[in-house]
């Protein structure tokens, strides 16, 4: 990477200036180390007129949250937008405001001058296709982008209250899910609960995936509680696909959910 050569400073006999170009010169190296990095992280299947996301930008609902994307060889900030009013579709467009918080700077020739800028993408109401940069449906989730959801007790239920919106591209998910089955037994018998998978395209479940129980006979009227986490990987699931996680316990005896954690991870 590029460095700027200190051994020549012989302080105070021989002081080196810092001018624009040695800033210049030091941020463009940045730039470049930044770039490499994300660039074999993305792999061979890079190109620098797509827009990729670093760090959320999921959209949940109508809602598209703010995040990090890497274009043209840069990373950028994302804001993100509640699109329920939109009368056209989400598409993505670039901005470069200065940071007010610390420009104007005054320069030394009297002048003020703005130099913080703070470029960022953003979500808009538009025309599919009208900007260069596409629509937010055209991005690339790359690598990991993990959504966290929390959810109260309460019987069978979609373990995030909401479907899961998958991207329209074919993609590879991970879900990871954790929850305290507590069960007051009305018969006698032993603590269990299945995790599974809804495939809201179909209307369909994948097969359950896990089926953690405690052997031990609890008989009625008691209370049994434990936690358990399971994890479901599956490759290549259409694009437009929307998933909906379900924790059940399949029995008849009184039972509740507490304590919902929830991974859901793109890979």
């Amino acid at each position: 990477m590029k460095k700027i050569d200190t051994t020549q400073i012989v302080d105070p006999t021989s002081q080196q200036p810092f001018t624009g170009k040695s800033l210049a010169f030091i941020q463009q190296a940045n730039l470049e180390v930044i770039g490499a990095l994300t660039k074999a992280y993305l792999g061979t299947d890079y190109s620098a007129t797509q827009v990729y996301v670093i760090e959320r930008c999921r959209k949940v609902g109508n809602v598209i949250a703010n995040g990090y994307i890497f274009y043209g060889g840069e990373i950028f900030t994302f804001i993100g937008a509640d699109t329920t009013a939109y009368a056209n579709v989400p598409v993505i467009k670039f901005q470069q405001p200065y940071d007010s918080a610390i420009d104007p700077v005054l320069f030394s020739d009297g002048v003020n001058k703005y130099v913080h800028e703070l470029p960022q993408f953003y979500i808009d109401d538009g025309v599919s296709g009208s900007t260069s940069y596409g629509d937010y449906d055209d991005v690339i989730f790359s690598g990991k982008n993990p959504t966290t959801y929390y959810t109260p007790a309460g019987g069978n239920f979609g373990a995030m209250g909401v479907q899961w919106t998958g991207p329209l591209h074919t993609y590879n998910v991970e879900i990871y899910i954790e929850a305290d089955v507590s069960v007051t037994y009305i018969t006698d018998g032993r603590l269990g609960a299945t995790f599974t998978i809804k495939n809201l395209s179909t209307a369909g479940f994948y097969p359950a995936f896990c089926a953690v129980l405690d052997n031990t006979n609890t008989s009625v009227g008691k209370t049994r509680t434990q936690r358990m986490c399971a994890t479901w990987r599956k490759t290549a699931i259409a694009g437009g696909t929307n998933l909906e996680p379900w924790v059940s316990t399949g029995q008849a005896d009184q039972h509740t959910f507490g304590n919902v954690f929830m991974r859901i991870t793109e890979f």
